[in-house]
C-alpha cells in the first residue's frame, strides 16, 4: 500500500523483496505492468497502474490486482476513480474522501461511463504530455530554489554586491528583448506541426538553432536545450504529434557535434556542476 499514492501514482522506492523460491510459492500474487492494482485496507481504494522495471512483482494480500482487456485502458480507469470517487457507480466514499468497502463482488458489479478506445487513447496522450511538462516545472523549480539558496548564503556572507547591478536597467532591456524574441518565435514557429516528420524535425531544428545564438558566451548542456524544446514543441502538438523522444534527442546531439567538429563550439568539464558543458565560440 505505501507503494500507491492519493493521487494514483506508482511509488516504486518503496519495495520489499523475496527469494525466487518464494516468489514461486507466491506466484498467484504476481502482477505485470498495466494491471491497476488497488487497496482494499487502510486507505481503502487507493489505486495505480503498476510500471516498473523489475522483471517480476508480487503484490501483498492488502491489495487487488485487475487486469483488463484491449479496449480498456488502465490509465483511464484509474484517473477516473481517483477522480471521479464516489460518484461513480454509487461507490460509498467517507468524510476523507477514501472509499469505504472496496472487494472484488464490488468490482465485479461496478459499472462506470465506458468511451471508445480511440477517446481512451486521447485522454492517455494528454495526460501523458501534461505529466512531462509538470516534471520539467518541478526540476526548473529545483533549480531556481538551489540558485536563491545559494545567492542567499552570498549574500548573508557579504559576498554579493548588487550596487554593482543596474536593476531597473537590466530589468526593462530584459523585458524588451524578451518581447522581442517571443513575437519573433511566434511568427517563425506558426507554421510548424509537430505531427508532420518533415516539419517536426524543422522545428526542432530552428528551436535548437535558436537556442545555440542564446548561448553564445555562455556555458550549456545539451539537457539545457532538451529541457527547453519540451515546453516549446507542445503548442504545436496535436492528438495525432507523439512527445519527443530519443531519436530527435539524437538528431540534436548530431547537430551539437556537428558544431564541435567545425570548431564553433567547445568542451569542458565544469567541477561545480560536476558535468560536462559546452560553450560557443563569439
Amino acid at each position: 500500500m505505501d507503494n500507491i499514492s492519493v493521487d494514483g501514482r506508482l511509488q516504486p522506492d518503496v519495495n520489499l523483496w523475496v527469494t525466487d523460491y518464494k516468489f514461486e510459492e507466491l506466484k498467484g500474487y504476481s502482477a505485470i505492468n498495466g494491471d491497476v492494482i488497488i487497496s482494499r485496507a487502510g486507505t481503502v481504494g487507493k489505486m495505480c497502474v503498476l510500471y516498473t522495471d523489475y522483471p517480476k512483482s508480487i503484490i501483498s494480500t492488502n491489495l487487488i490486482r485487475v487486469r483488463f482487456g484491449k479496449d480498456l485502458l488502465p490509465l483511464y480507469f484509474v484517473s477516473l476513480m481517483t477522480y471521479c470517487k464516489g460518484r461513480v457507480g454509487k461507490l460509498r466514499t467517507g468524510p476523507d474522501g477514501a472509499f469505504t468497502h472496496m472487494n472484488t463482488g464490488i468490482l465485479d458489479k461496478l459499472r462506470f461511463p465506458y468511451p471508445p478506445i480511440e477517446l481512451q487513447n486521447q485522454f492517455a496522450t494528454i495526460v501523458e504530455k501534461s505529466e512531462s511538462l509538470k516534471t520539467l516545472y518541478q526540476q526548473s523549480l529545483s533549480e531556481l530554489e538551489n540558485l536563491y539558496g545559494a545567492l542567499s548564503q552570498k549574500a548573508f556572507k557579504g559576498d554579493l554586491d548588487l550596487n554593482r547591478i543596474p536593476l531597473e536597467k537590466v530589468a526593462e532591456e530584459t523585458a524588451v528583448d524578451a518581447a522581442t524574441e517571443s513575437a519573433d518565435q511566434i511568427t517563425k514557429l506558426d507554421g510548424y506541426s509537430m505531427s508532420d516528420p518533415a516539419e517536426r524535425e524543422q522545428l526542432i531544428r530552428w528551436l535548437f538553432d535558436a537556442f545555440i545564438t542564446e548561448q553564445k558566451g555562455m556555458s550549456f548542456s545539451l539537457d539545457d536545450f532538451w529541457h527547453q524544446a519540451e515546453i516549446k514543441v507542445v503548442d504545436h502538438m496535436d492528438e495525432e504529434s507523439p512527445p519527443l523522444r530519443v531519436a530527435d534527442y539524437d538528431k540534436a546531439k548530431a547537430w551539437l557535434f556537428d558544431l564541435l567538429k567545425s570548431g564553433q563550439a567547445a568542451q569542458h568539464f565544469n567541477e561545480e556542476k560536476n558535468r560536462m558543458e559546452l560553450s560557443i565560440k563569439q
